[in-house]
């Protein structure tokens, strides 16, 4: 799939524009804080995903003449694999469409796969386990179409189990476990296995480049009925649940040379960490282009910075050598191809307009 035409306004800084973008690598380059991370927040809210870094509707709308916009509109065309028109409305909510009729966020992302790179995105192999839960999360609900349902089933059974938790043995609790409590385990057992197991899949299918090796960790239980058991005592001092998806991890290990067996966050500098987990998202979008027979759109902030040059056009050319739409963001404008988009004061114009 690939964005043909879009449209914005009322949005963050953005001008109100309607943009043609091409086919292949679209680089929007200019000074920070002219816009170009907004953009691409712009497209993240129209291929399903919402906005960046969990931002609040209110932050988006924009302010003109000191007053702040009561609500931002963008739409795009979407084409490839099959044709989407997408609707987005921002006020105190968001109003999804999708073809011409009310969708939920799940629906778009269905029709119009992407996947993201933000600068954060650069710990995902030594940043916190929810950087790479979040990751491996997002992939997994492209793959599965009920995998982000259940996802929020099992974090409601959690949320649940923990008030349980914080009732019977809180400073008021008299220390004996309900029947109730005890019951939850079963449906909580029951989810979480699913949930790992379309997340083992989904790994087990993901060509990651050969110098990195991840698998599962499972903290320690796999089995979570076991988990439940063994940690019973352990879970009601802490008033927390200690075993399931929520508390699993990705283990990334270098699998070259000196460094073989190593932590990847340990093994490998910035600058390739930074490669890598490029590679991981091109796994990650092969998969989803087998799966979901849709190519994806990659949507890459900064993520040549802090690359020689000799990395940087390595990385660019395995951007367009997949054959995908992909934005990347960028202050300087030294790139040997794609399209080149100026962007000034929340304005965009084409570099060669």
């Amino acid at each position: 799939m690939r964005f043909n035409e879009t449209f914005c306004a009322g949005f963050r800084n953005i001008k109100p524009c309607r943009l043609a973008w091409r086919q292949g690598l679209n680089i929007l380059t200019g000074p920070n804080g002219a816009g170009k991370t907004n953009i691409l927040e712009s497209l993240n809210i129209l291929s399903g995903w919402g906005a960046f870094n969990g931002a609040k509707i209110s932050q988006l709308l924009s302010w003109r003449d000191s007053e702040p916009q009561t609500a931002a509109a963008l739409s795009a065309f979407a084409c490839g694999e099959r044709d989407a028109h997408i609707e987005v409305k921002l006020t105190s909510r968001a109003a999804l469409r999708l073809d011409g009729t009310s969708a939920s966020y799940s629906d778009i992302r269905a029709s119009v796969p992407s996947l993201s790179f933000l600068p954060g995105d650069v710990n995902l192999l030594d940043g916190s386990p929810a950087t790479r839960r979040l990751f491996l999360d997002k992939v997994c609900a492209l793959v599965s179409p009920l995998y982000a349902r259940r996802l929020a089933e099992y974090r409601q059974l959690i949320r649940q189990r923990t008030s349980m938790l914080r009732h019977c043995f809180g400073m008021s609790g008299n220390g004996a476990a309900p029947s109730a409590l005890r019951a939850s385990a079963v449906p909580l057992a029951r989810l979480g296995s699913w949930i790992r197991e379309v997340r083992a899949q989904v790994l087990g299918c993901m060509d990651i480049e050969s110098f990195l090796r991840v698998e599962l960790d499972f903290r320690g239980y796999p089995d979570m009925e076991r988990g439940f058991y063994d940690l019973r005592e352990r879970e009601q001092h802490a008033r927390a649940v200690l075993v399931g998806p929520h508390r699993d991890d990705l283990i990334f290990t270098a699998s070259f040379g000196a460094n073989k067996g190593r932590a990847a966050g340990e093994a490998l500098s910035r600058g390739q960490k930074r490669r890598a987990v490029v590679g991981i998202i091109l796994a990650a979008g092969r998969l989803i282009e087998k799966r979901l027979r849709s190519a994806p759109i990659l949507l890459l902030d900064d993520v040549c910075a802090e690359l020689d040059d000799t990395a940087k056009r390595e990385t660019i050319t395995s951007l367009a050598a997949t054959g995908w739409q992909v934005f990347v963001t960028s202050a300087s404008a030294d790139f040997d191809s794609g399209a080149l988009w100026s962007v000034h004061g929340g304005e965009i114009t084409p570099q060669d307009a």
